[in-house]
């Protein structure tokens, strides 16, 4: 489970950098979504 989880995260940040206009703020979400996914507990907030 956590290759797919950290599969996913790292596939959502190359398609923000593939697109040319990613900054700290387009990587926020998968983020969020990674740290979610591993600690079911935590909710991350922005």
């Amino acid at each position: 489970m956590a290759s797919e989880v950290f599969g996913k995260y790292l596939s959502e940040i190359n398609k923000a950098y593939l697109r040319g206009d990613a900054t700290e703020h387009t990587h926020r979400p998968a983020l969020k979504a990674l740290i979610e996914t591993l600690a079911r507990k935590i909710t991350a907030t922005n």
